[in-house]
């Protein structure tokens, strides 16, 4: 655990808590000087890695030790880790809080004697500059502090007895003590002259528009009541209403020596100051999502408390509105290792727990370690720590964002309470860490044969993260490289992680090597065909960027994938082959046979009426038997018609066609004789 909420001050628990840190932490810092942390933000300038620096503390004082805020910032990639006095046992951690910037929030379970090392990213100590670093201590907020303000569930409340004195924080000015200015002086629009005094606060978030108003009923009624509203919008905080000339309260009643019933509705100013008897303020308007605090001073310093009554009130200013995740306070970057959540209302400290949150990105489903506020932290040794309340969160993450993608953090449904005990539903912030990229790409097949180990795969065109770059190859029977191209490859399936120089910021991908797939040639032609025309080849695979390659009979070439053949003849009949070769250069080949037929001469046909189931019927007139017969391609000697054939000179013959419309030819068969063929 980074930050411990029920602290139990005894050796044993510092002891468990000290085994369990140091697991990850650092060491060999060198005293660089001493601190005395105080209530006020302080700085160290010009922190190098390897400083440590000594300070003393009480057991249950919070501090805080950022380069993020209070006038920190950082250089690098700073780590601070909460040491004993002499920088041999860490109790606590943080490394990156605020992008690379640390911060750290640390309860102090034994009083004594502490330390904080300053180390660049992985522990180093090389004295690399990481900037300014800013300290303070951390006071337990109360009801009497801006930051423990009471949240206005209800329209009504009563105070029996008054508060006493003030709260742990110094809210707001008191002019009084720091000018010496007189009680009666009129010092609007920060009328409360005397500051806080046995004081209380409220704060409230419209869920309306309307007019806010409310009574403030002493039990005594001879008792004096002042009270002051201030604005908790546009970014203004707690600790920004001390600056009394940029944050002036809203409203503010300061009826010096006016007693009795005080408010804000039937008067007809935002400001009274020592004014005898004007004790009520005009109306005020609140719009819907704004918040404010309003604090209710004693004045007359009594035991006598007082009831307070916002029913008045046009606006809703009662919290009924669900807690959720607004947005994310620092960018999330490649090896983050935190998330800061702000939520649209304060959550109660006891409500948020790890579980609520779900992480999932690239690499799955991330664990969430721990879950702090700051104010919930510095609350965690007071009685009263399940109290409190805060609106900004922070996730330690198990798992750093080291890869690029979109992230998704979930807050699970009924997980956490608003001020007034509203619960959440489901709600979800998503994200984009942009860090290491790179191109992978398949150079070269493995081979054409499920055996082939001639595979390439290629890395290039890394960027993100700072350079320069680990490469980390893993594969099939033990194969590992650390080279941007990998060859020799057999099928298999190759991993690859790219990690930056600081190690936290990596890609990751893999390859599946397949080999070639099959090619699966087809061919077909327009075969047979006549002499003269168009021999017509057509070829096709499953690889749409192969290549082909013909030969056939006459000597014939092509690289066309469907070559034509103009003006036909017998010596063209034969085997066409072609050879396609894939993008791979795996090569399959087929053919497809063609016939050329030619005219026999000393025929002649004419059409006649087809015979019942005949498509066509023609008669062939041979002028003189024997018939001549050309010489054929194949070298077998021709054979003369006779009388077997049953074609005499003069005698007519009726032949059934195959294709309507077809003229038919003579064509030599193997078997004695002749026949017809049709003619395409």
């Amino acid at each position: 655990m980074k930050h411990f909420y029920n602290i139990l001050f005894s050796v044993l628990i510092a002891t468990l808590l000290l085994v369990s840190e140091n697991i990850y932490a650092c060491t060999g810092s060198t005293l660089a000087g001493n601190i005395v942390p105080s209530d006020n933000w302080q700085t160290l300038s010009g922190v190098q890695a390897g400083d440590r620096y000594t300070f003393d503390i009480v057991a249950g004082e919070v501090i805080i030790f950022s380069f993020c805020q209070g006038g920190g910032a950082y250089s690098n990639d700073p780590r601070i880790d909460l040491h004993d006095q002499n920088g041999t046992m860490t109790y606590d951690f943080n490394d990156d809080h605020c992008g690379y910037g640390a911060e750290l929030v640390w309860v102090c379970p034994t009083s004594g004697t502490y330390s904080i090392g300053l180390y660049e990213f992985s522990c180093l100590t090389d004295g690399t500059a990481l900037g300014t670093v800013a300290y303070k201590k951390l006071p337990t907020p109360t009801e009497q502090d801006c930051l423990g303000a009471r949240p206005l569930c209800n329209s009504f409340s009563n105070h029996p007895q008054s508060y006493v004195g003030t709260g742990h924080y110094y809210d707001i000015f008191n002019f009084y003590e720091q000018y010496g200015m007189s009680a009666n002086v009129n010092n609007c629009p920060n009328c409360l002259v005397t500051g806080e005094r046995n004081n209380v606060w409220y704060t409230f978030t419209a869920q309306t528009s309307g007019n806010l108003a409310f009574t403030i009923t002493p039990v005594n009624l001879s008792d004096d009541y002042d009270w002051a509203l201030y604005s908790l919008n546009g970014g203004v905080d707690c600790f920004d209403l001390i600056d009394w000339g940029a944050h002036p309260p809203v409203s503010c009643n300061f009826s010096f020596g006016g007693n009795g019933i005080t408010g804000l509705g039937a008067g007809s100013s935002h400001c009274i100051g020592p004014d005898e008897d004007n004790l009520f303020n005009a109306t005020f308007t609140v719009n819907p999502d704004e918040t404010y605090v309003l604090t209710v001073s004693n004045f007359s310093s009594t035991q006598d408390g007082y009831s307070i009554n916002f029913g008045a009130s046009t606006a809703t200013i009662v919290d009924n509105s669900t807690p959720e995740m607004e947005s994310l306070v620092y960018e999330p970057y490649c090896g983050s290792s935190s998330l800061s959540v702000q939520f649209s209302e304060s959550v109660w400290c006891s409500s948020v727990q790890p579980e609520d949150f779900e992480l999932t990105g690239p690499a799955g489903t991330y664990s969430i370690d721990d879950v702090y506020s700051i104010v919930c932290t510095s609350a965690s040794s007071n009685t009263y720590a399940g109290t409190w309340y805060d609106d900004i969160w922070t996730l330690q993450l198990g798992d750093l964002l080291s890869q690029s993608g979109d992230y998704v953090l979930t807050l699970i449904d009924g997980s956490v309470e608003d001020k007034c005990e509203n619960v959440n539903e489901e709600n979800q912030l998503m994200f984009t860490v942009v860090g290491v990229t790179a191109d992978v790409d398949i150079t070269a097949a493995s081979g054409c044969a499920s055996g082939d180990c001639n595979g390439e795969i290629a890395v290039s065109n890394i960027t993100g993260g700072t350079p320069p770059y680990v490469v980390d190859w893993s594969g099939p029977a033990g194969f590992t490289s650390n080279d941007l191209i990998i060859s020799s490859l057999c099928n298999g399936v190759y991993g690859l992680t790219v990690t930056d120089s600081e190690g936290i910021c990596e890609f990751v991908d893999s390859v599946e090597m397949l080999g070639s797939p099959p090619i699966n040639p087809t061919v077909t032609s327009n075969s047979p065909v006549c002499a003269g025309e168009t021999i017509d080849l057509l070829a096709d695979c499953d690889d749409g960027t192969a290549t082909y390659s013909w030969t056939g009979p006459d000597a014939f070439t092509s690289s066309l994938q469907n070559p034509s053949i103009s003006n036909a003849d017998i010596t063209m009949s034969g085997t066409y082959m072609v050879t396609v070769t894939d993008a791979a250069g795996c090569t399959e080949t087929t053919s497809t046979d063609v016939t050329v037929y030619i005219w026999v001469a000393g025929l002649s046909k004419s059409k006649l009426a087809p015979p019942s189931g005949w498509e066509e019927a023609y008669v062939v007139r041979a002028s003189s038997l024997p018939l001549p017969v050309p010489a054929e391609p194949d070298g077998l000697a021709p054979l003369a018609p006779s009388a077997s054939t049953g074609m005499q000179a003069g005698s007519p013959h009726h032949i059934k066609a195959t294709q309507a419309g077809s003229p038919h030819h003579i064509s030599k068969e193997e078997e004695a004789g002749w026949k017809l063929a049709p003619h395409k």
